[in-house]
């Protein structure tokens, strides 16, 4: 089994595990929609986002998750 660890805009998280059989219906419905890899460097782990996020006015900022990106690759 696969361990994920979902963040919300709200700032709850969960862990959310899956097998190679459900992954991508387990992350599209952690996104709520289709999902994009983004592999952060330099520890090489990869955020599942949702692909239309830019063009969805029923989305906000997930600041929890920014925050993480931007610790990591400190940008």
């Amino acid at each position: 089994m696969k361990k994920a660890v979902k963040v919300q805009p709200d700032g709850k998280w969960e862990i959310i595990e899956f097998d190679d059989s459900t992954s991508l219906n387990i992350l599209q419905k952690a996104v709520d929609g289709f999902i994009e890899a983004v592999t952060v460097k330099p520890n090489h782990f990869v955020m599942w986002v949702n692909d239309e996020y830019l063009y969805r006015p029923d989305f906000t900022q997930n600041i929890l998750g920014t925050a993480l990106y931007e610790e990591v690759t400190g940008a």
